[in-house]
């Protein structure tokens, strides 16, 4: 049976199609918008892992409050919209690790050059997620990844 999408739903029931639920019609129109930001959104995640490298590599010359700052105000921006959106646009291995940038930094007082070095393997596997398109679990490569950062606890 052919479906009429241009017919109002008050005249779908007489040709037998079911009148779709408002929340059937959102969750379209959501899909449509979030399809059309995913190209953007990959391109904006890129300029994020540029601007942690970035951060963390200045984070290297400055002093130790300084560093402090631009990794509890300047790397957790970043990370924290990649944890936020990452499963969004498909790519729920961002939000996990993500997740763990953000969890690492939470209740630091201070940070070393152990703690950049972590941070820098770290982005260097989210770059690989982005460079390789990881989306969904990422199969093999994914899951490689995510039990070098995850521990389960099951």
């Amino acid at each position: 049976m052919k479906k009429y999408t241009s017919i109002p739903d008050f005249f779908r029931k007489y040709i037998g199609g079911k009148p779709e639920t408002g929340t059937e019609i959102l969750s379209v129109e959501a899909n449509k918008v979030i399809s059309e930001l995913s190209d953007d959104y990959f391109v904006q995640a890129q300029k994020d892992i540029t601007d942690m490298v970035n951060i963390l590599k200045k984070a290297r010359r400055v002093k130790q409050e300084k560093r402090f700052q631009l990794l509890r105000e300047d790397f957790f921006l970043h990370v924290h919209d990649m944890k936020g959106q990452g499963t969004t646009f498909g790519y729920p291995l961002l939000s996990d690790l993500g997740k763990v940038a953000c969890d690492y930094l939470r209740h630091k007082t201070e940070v070393s050059l152990a703690d950049l070095d972590y941070l820098s393997l770290l982005v260097a596997d989210i770059q690989t997620v982005l460079d390789k398109k990881l989306v969904g679990k990422g199969g093999r490569l994914g899951t490689e990844i995510k039990k070098r950062w995850i521990k389960d606890n099951r």
